[in-house]
């Protein structure tokens, strides 16, 4: 054997070793030298490109893997490194290829196959990804792990019944305890409307682990969705959201505001940075900042980044991708930014980063937009809400201290690809269409009851109700039996499920005259894209802020009269509009116009209210502190 060669693999050597002892960066410096010198040597390519997506350099990480796959075609782990590498890079199409390529080297490959299934679901490619899934289950029907992955991608694709079924095999199999399984199969239940079947899923996760902070914010959220809670009940379950011991090393008096002269350093933390209702409601306060003022981070927890996150990020002064950061990196990256407030966007919902919080990331800490409640979190200082949503008295509900905007607490961003307003069906089809695009598990049997209630008092009227939930057949079968046994024949209900784009999704609401608000959990970004396509919305008011969001919307809108305040009322507005129908087509193509014009979509204004608002908090520290 050569010097040369004895020389190298006793670099390799070297390397491998660093990367035993988790020592990365040093790992990654004695490969680039090794690939340096060996040029051709494709293992060592493989194994820096590998060391490089430790590091989260992904795009060095491809771009290592793809010089393997070229010195080593045959390769199945180099075309999977790639294939990941990819994927991390947002290059989901070539991800899909290069794991295509490693299964036609190693059909067997598992991690590949899983991987490729998730990312065919995340591409709508649901056929695809199911054939994939299905195939890879015939031959390995006892792998309790590829269950569990399986049904994840179910998942994705709104196909809730399988993807129940396949969480449940898993646990049979060899996970009965597994946090995560469970938790998955509580978030499909309550999306098919299961409400106490999810909420006993995070219930035996949560006798299990009290601890578990993660699954508690997936208990809460499911609460708002069960019959009878009332807001106390609600109120006493978010006070014991176990996050909140977290809060004690860092008291708020420790933290200084450290203001950059002029301007307030504001940062907001988020997954929904993308393609999501959040995004319609941020993008105007972060275009319409006044950057002489403030200035503005990002904190996108989020591996999928899409067309809408390039557009956000160009609206912020700094951006960081923390997906990948855990909670205590992730303060310590809010503390090297020297954040003066810091801005949750989640609550309790997917993605949150409640336990960044807990632990007093900023020195001022506010929510709003995201979730419809308190947070319960003791660090939490402020929630901005308006007087409608949370009219005096509303602070009883509330570990949070209410700031109330002017106007509505939302300002609204109606999409770019939006469709022009469609005339009113009715005229085309001699009866009057309601509809409800609302997420399925807002469609409760109470709200179902009054819908059908409605139709009987409208009896040539149809209902159309869209949600990708009912892409499932189980569960569209499920809802078709619920609105059977309310008394509603089947010729006179139409169920929707997936649409591939906002323009199509939009373009449904040309088959609606009347929108149906959901109660007591009110639908907001549906209720925006409903008057923007020219339809009314019929609101009932309830008794807290999920129940009251479509009171505010409308009112800032400038249609208080589509607002209802008991469930009388709510069903005489419905059949009322829908006799009118001279009304409708006159409304149709004004609503649009009005919305525009409204304080809804007032963004500059909306702007300078939501920074008076910081001011008025930072005031209120400085009170504190005096």
């Amino acid at each position: 054997m050569s010097s040369d060669d004895l020389l190298l693999r006793s670099r390799l050597k070297r390397a491998e070793q660093l990367i035993r002892e988790r020592r990365f960066e040093e790992a990654r410096l004695a490969y680039e030298q090794i690939c340096a010198r060996r040029k051709n040597h494709a293992e060592s390519w493989l194994r820096l490109g590998t060391v490089n997506g430790m590091l989260r350099r992904y795009k060095d990480a491809a771009a290592c893997c793809s010089r393997a796959v070229e010195l080593a075609p045959g390769n199945a782990a180099a075309w999977y490194n790639l294939g990941i590498a990819l994927r991390d890079c947002g290059e989901a199409e070539k991800a899909v290829a290069a794991l295509r390529k490693t299964l036609a080297l190693n059909p067997k490959q598992e991690s590949a196959a899983a991987s490729l299934g998730h990312i065919l679901a995340a591409l709508h490619r649901y056929d695809e990804a199911e054939a994939l899934f299905r195939h890879m289950l015939d031959y390995q029907p006892g792998n309790a792990e590829f269950y569990a992955v399986y049904g994840s991608a179910m998942q994705t694709m709104g196909r809730y019944e399988a993807a129940i079924n396949s969480y449940r095999k898993a646990l049979e199999l060899h996970h009965p305890n597994s946090a995560s399984i469970r938790e998955n199969m509580g978030a499909a239940l309550c999306l098919q409307g299961k409400f106490e079947e999810s909420l006993q899923q995070f219930r035996t996760v949560l006798e299990a682990d009290p601890g578990n902070s993660h699954v508690f914010s997936g208990y809460l959220l499911t609460l708002h969705y069960v019959k009878d809670q009332t807001p106390e009940e609600i109120l006493e379950q978010h006070r014991r959201w176990p996050g909140n011991a977290l809060i004690s090393s860092r008291p708020r008096e420790s933290l200084p505001v450290r203001r950059a002269g002029p301007r307030l350093r504001v940062g907001y933390v988020s997954a929904d940075f993308r393609r999501h209702s959040v995004a319609h409601f941020i993008e105007p306060l972060l275009a319409h900042h006044d950057a002489e003022r403030f200035e503005i981070t990002c904190y996108f927890g989020h591996k999928d980044a899409d067309s809408t996150t390039e557009r956000l990020r160009k609206l912020a002064h700094r951006w960081r991708d923390v997906a990948e950061l855990n909670d205590e990196e992730l303060v310590r990256t809010i503390d090297r930014d020297e954040i003066d407030i810091l801005v949750d966007l989640s609550g309790h919902t997917a993605g949150n980063r409640m336990p960044v919080f807990a632990r007093r990331a900023a020195p001022v800490q506010a929510t709003f937009i995201g979730y419809p409640d308190t947070t319960g979190l003791n660090a939490m200082d402020f929630r901005l809400t308006d007087t409608i949503a949370d009219p005096p008295g509303a602070e009883r509900y509330c570990t949070e201290r209410l700031v109330r905007l002017p106007g509505c607490f939302l300002c609204y961003q109606p999409p770019a690809n939006a469709p022009e307003v469609a005339p009113s069906p009715w005229r085309q089809n001699g009866f009057v269409t309601f509809g409800s695009f609302n997420n399925l598990a807002k469609v409760s049997e109470e709200v179902i009851a009054r819908w059908a209630q409605i139709l009987r008092d409208v009896p040539d009227a149809r209902l159309i109700i869209k949600n990708p939930s009912l892409t499932d057949v189980a569960t569209r079968e499920r809802y078709q039996a619920l609105f059977a046994q309310a008394g509603v024949a089947p010729a006179r209900l139409a169920l929707f499920g997936y649409v591939k784009d906002d323009a199509g999704h939009l373009g449904t609401y040309r088959l609606v005259d009347i929108a149906l608000d959901t109660f007591p959990y009110n639908g907001t970004t549906t209720t925006c894209e409903a008057l923007w396509m020219g339809v009314p919305v019929v609101s009932l008011r309830g008794d807290r802020h999920s129940a009251r969001v479509g009171a505010s919307l409308l009112t800032a809108a400038g249609f208080p009269d589509w607002i209802a305040d008991t469930p009388e009322g709510y069903l005489r507005l419905a059949a009322g509009l829908a006799r009118d129908r001279a009304r409708l087509a006159e409304l149709r193509p004004q609503v649009r116009e009005r919305v525009r014009q409204s304080r809804l979509c007032s963004a500059e204004d909306y702007a300078r209210a939501v920074e008076s608002a910081y001011e008025e908090m930072l005031a209120a520290r400085h009170r504190q502190d005096a």
